[in-house]
């Protein structure tokens, strides 16, 4: 992690071997906005972009086949569904790709 103090919070160092992942905020009302899991599968050292470790890249493969096997794709969400979100979803739930204050939701139309 790195402390970025001019904005008084903390970053996840990309240079590290780190999958992140990004919540899935929940507004209280209905809306469940998508995240992200995700890593960085190289890193920039001065003027190169250089591969992270080879064994860190099998660890990260292995990780997102078990990840994607437990869940449903989504054409139109560009996006993997467990199945308690997909279920919340047909039970009137909405799902966002962004919120921003004092505008309505870009909402997804289906998964």
């Amino acid at each position: 992690m790195k402390f970025i103090a001019q904005q008084n919070y903390w970053i996840i160092d990309t240079d590290s071997e780190v999958i992140e992942f990004s919540g899935c905020d929940f507004d209280g009302d209905g809306i469940l906005i998508i995240g992200r899991f995700y890593f960085q599968n190289d890193v920039l050292i001065g003027d190169g972009i250089w591969s992270k470790r080879t064994e860190f890249l099998h660890w990260t493969s292995r990780v997102f086949l078990v990840a994607k096997e437990t869940l449903r794709y989504s054409k139109p969400l560009e996006a993997y569904v467990g199945r308690d979100a997909e279920r919340w979803w047909r039970n009137g739930g909405k799902f966002a790709a962004a919120i921003w204050p004092g505008r309505e939701p870009v909402f997804e139309k289906e998964i």
